[in-house]
């Protein structure tokens, strides 16, 4: 790598701050991501194993769609707020 191809940072890594827009949007988006799961693990399910009662399937869904949604309130990047008070 050459110089001008390499950033000049100080070499620190660390999260970067992002507005209440964006991290308004990205909780949206990872919302629609969870009931989207939740709606494809329960349909999946229930056509891949008819003969269960149809509470398992739903079941299947609620917890897929409750996996995904704690994955995503847990990775949204912090405001500006939250980096100051860390």
């Amino acid at each position: 790598m050459t110089g001008s191809d390499s950033d000049e940072g100080d070499g620190e890594f660390g999260p970067t701050a992002q507005s209440d827009a964006l991290r308004r949007q990205q909780y949206l988006v990872g919302v629609g991501g969870a009931v989207v799961a939740g709606l494809a693990m329960t349909v999946s399910s229930y056509q891949h194993f008819p003969e269960l009662p149809t509470l398992v399937p739903v079941l299947a869904g609620l917890l897929s769609a409750g996996l995904v949604y704690g994955i995503v309130t847990r990775s949204l990047f912090p405001t500006e707020e939250k980096l100051a008070s860390e």
